[in-house]
Order: structure tokens, then sequence, then C-alpha cells
């Protein structure tokens, strides 16, 4: 016997989706780098994305030289 879904329930339920697929999003192509979930008192209240990228030693400026 299936169990029955509440309006809550779904509504929660699509909720936890939407989430997953931006947590999802947000760690589509990345390379190298950090998502970070803030929670504050049991719910997600933000996700962080940061990507971190190096410059090729060609690209690098001297800064020290001026």
């Amino acid at each position: 016997m299936a169990a029955k879904i509440g309006h809550g329930d779904r509504q929660e339920q699509e909720q936890h989706e939407a989430l997953l697929k931006h947590i999802e999003h947000a760690l589509a192509g990345m390379r190298f780098g950090s998502v970070e979930i803030v929670v504050h008192a049991g719910k997600v209240m933000q996700v962080e994305r940061r990507d971190k990228y190096s410059c090729p030693p060609t690209l690098s400026t001297d800064f020290d030289s001026q």
C-alpha cells in the first residue's frame, strides 16, 4: 500500500528537488573550487560557489618590478 503524500509533504519534496538542482547547477562545469551550503536554524539559507583559477606562468605579472 502506497503512503499518501499530503500537500505539505509534496511542497517540501518540490523544495528539496529545487535545492538539489541548484546545488547541481553550482557544481556543473567546476574544475577547481568549492560549493558552500549555509544553514541557519536547520534550513538551507544560501549556496555559494567559488571557482579557483591559476594564471599560467606566461600570464603572470611581476608587480614588484615597478
